[in-house]
């Protein structure tokens, strides 16, 4: 129908529904993981490459490393990292 309007799907999966949304597929699991959404290794190289550090960027660098363990803990992190294998040619 002209001038109707549609609305975009959106949807959310877990690490379970996309592993079954791949086998549903045919694709295989090759990886599943997580990323860190804050990594503490990374966040001074992250803030500081390209300037020297100041109170303000050392302060906050901080509080990132000081939260990170929460920010990247199961229930808090939402990145979830899935690398997929299509089946061999037969």
């Amino acid at each position: 129908m002209a001038g109707r309007a549609t609305v975009p799907a959106v949807w959310y999966f877990d690490d379970a529904g996309l592993q079954r949304l791949a086998e549903f597929e045919g694709l295989g699991i090759a990886y599943s993981g997580r990323l860190a959404s804050v990594s503490r290794q990374g966040l001074w190289q992250r803030t500081h490459l390209d300037r020297k550090p100041t109170p303000l960027t050392v302060s906050a660098v901080f509080v990132g490393m000081t939260v990170a363990p929460v920010l990247n803990g199961h229930r808090a992190s939402d990145i979830i990292h899935l690398i997929f294998r299509a089946p061999a040619p037969s």
